[in-house]
């Protein structure tokens, strides 16, 4: 190997020529500042772009956010539909488990204990006070039509209730009015108290029929306000056919046998 300035004989493996002082091709600066950039470039890009699992990932990746962000764009009202309607579904349950217990127990009972119906009446209005407040809090979402007029179907609920306690309450005072009579009865010269009996009856079943009267209107008003809700709640309750709200045709206390066991007394005196 010669010197490329001198032209004198040099060992390869020398770095510095002997004869001139310069430096051979294998310790260049410009080699050795580039042989690192040139290690770099065995690692070009387009080795790794020859994958095709590569290709796929870069292809797929943004096919797949937007398939994503399109699913949650079109199924999220879906499911905002479907948790309302599942809340609104264990309320309106719960509601109408209330309503016809004191149905059931009108029904199971030929002679019913008032009081105690008048106890239950007054603890549920209580309980759909705190299911109003429940719907009340609920995100309506594009449902708020449905939300107002559920608790508007509430309200009228409870209107229903409170005028049914009333007519219970009245009952119960028609019942102790007449055990008051059948007491006087037994009396000796008992026409007086008989008479203060009677005319206590007679209070008794007109206050009866005032109740009865308000407790229809609540009932109207109440299957008026259930027919709006059932048509505005677009299949979000399932709610059913036949009418909770139901009111006596007549007051209780037109029977013949009260009738038959006042008019033997009364003649007597």
């Amino acid at each position: 190997m010669n010197c490329p300035i001198c032209g004198s004989s040099i060992d390869p493996e020398w770095n510095i020529c002997p004869q001139c002082s310069t430096p051979t091709t294998k310790q260049s600066p410009k080699s050795e500042i580039a042989r690192p950039f040139g290690t770099l470039q065995s690692y070009d890009v387009s080795d790794q772009a020859k994958s095709p699992l590569l290709w796929a990932r870069i292809v797929l990746t943004p096919v797949i956010i937007i398939a994503l962000l399109v699913v949650a764009y079109f199924e999220y009202p879906s499911f905002r539909r479907f948790m309302l309607s599942r809340t609104l579904s264990l309320i309106f349950a719960e509601d109408a488990a209330m309503t016809d217990e004191i149905g059931n127990y009108e029904k199971r009972n030929s002679v019913p204990d008032y009081q105690y119906l008048v106890k239950r009446c007054d603890e549920y209005r209580q309980r759909r006070n705190e299911l109003i407040e429940r719907v009340q809090e609920l995100d309506p979402y594009k449902y708020k039509e449905v939300i107002d007029n559920y608790i508007a179907y509430l309200n009228a609920e409870n209107d229903y209730l409170k005028a049914k306690c009333s007519y219970f309450h009245r009952l119960n005072g028609l019942e102790l009015a007449k055990q008051a009579e059948a007491e006087d009865r037994q009396r000796p010269n008992n026409k007086k108290y008989l008479e203060v009996a009677a005319q206590r009856i007679k209070d008794a079943e007109r206050e009866l029929e005032n109740a009865r009267v308000k407790l229809a209107a609540a009932a109207l008003a109440a299957n008026q306000v259930r027919n709006a809700f059932a048509q505005v709640s677009n299949g979000l309750i399932d709610i059913p056919a036949e009418s909770p709200f139901n009111v006596p045709t007549e007051a209780p206390f037109s029977t013949p046998d009260l009738q038959k066991a006042d008019t033997p007394n009364r003649e007597s005196t």
